[in-house]
């Protein structure tokens, strides 16, 4: 609930944000170092440019302006009164937000997260976008623009990942579902022969979610994964015991 209001609050109507992720206090940031997305900060805009919705300049600034808005909203409600009744952000509580996330892991108290099928190059030498080697599993797909870095409130930051560059390996099977291309040819392929790093299910369930909307652009590929999926070796057990277990719960 709290999100939709920031949402109404920030957002003109003519900006549509794909997603708004807010961590909670409790939130422990080491547990992201793992995960697909170790940079989050504590506030989190998403947002996916596909094939046919490419990535501008001007998107560029209206997510980073949301970002921020999204984080000044958030931090103003840790404002103070004056003696005359005026009411000012706190700098001591902003500040001890922020050292309380940087120990617990946080890279940004802010970032929007960019995820575009395309490598916009322009773009990232326009905007000033940096390449990231930092994590292995995101190598030569990951950009960033820190655009602005403030000891009291942390740094905000955008994050551009070139889908159709994913190294193809079981951390980024969530990201690859929306890879175009060769790459997600690649990526089927891997599904078909070894998935190294998925259990049977999951590897079952990303063949399923790529037939069943429609993502496959191959059509030699589309034929190989219903066989492998639908025919024999035949899978079906896995989708029951599935469509049991949701029942018992």
């Amino acid at each position: 609930e709290d999100v939709q209001t920031e949402q109404r609050e920030i957002l003109a109507e003519s900006i549509r944000i794909d997603a708004i992720v807010v961590f909670s206090d409790r939130f422990d940031f080491t547990t992201l170092r793992e995960r697909i997305f170790p940079f989050l900060g504590r506030y989190n805009v998403f947002e996916y440019k596909g094939e046919h919705d490419l990535l501008l300049v001007g998107h560029f600034y209206q997510y980073s302006f949301v970002e921020l808005g999204l984080m000044t909203v958030r931090y103003l409600s840790e404002e103070r009164i004056d003696r005359k009744g005026r009411r000012w952000l706190s700098q001591r509580s902003a500040r001890a937000l922020w050292r309380r996330l940087k120990a617990q892991g946080a890279h940004h108290s802010s970032c929007t997260v960019i995820l575009s099928t395309a490598d916009a190059q322009r773009l990232r030498e326009e905007v000033g976008f940096q390449p990231v080697s930092d994590y292995s599993h995101l190598k030569g797909t990951l950009y960033r623009q820190v655009l602005s870095e403030n000891r009291f409130v942390g740094s905000i930051a955008t994050y551009l990942v070139v889908l159709n560059h994913l190294p193809v390996c079981a951390i980024n099977a969530p990201l690859l579902l929306l890879a175009k291309g060769r790459k997600q040819i690649e990526f089927c392929r891997w599904l078909l022969e070894d998935a190294k790093g998925l259990t049977v299910e999951e590897k079952c369930w990303y063949q399923f979610y790529l037939i069943d909307y429609h993502l496959i652009q191959d059509e030699e590929v589309k034929k190989e994964m219903r066989y492998d999926l639908f025919g024999p070796p035949n899978h079906n057990w896995i989708f029951e015991e599935l469509a049991q277990r949701s029942e018992e719960e």
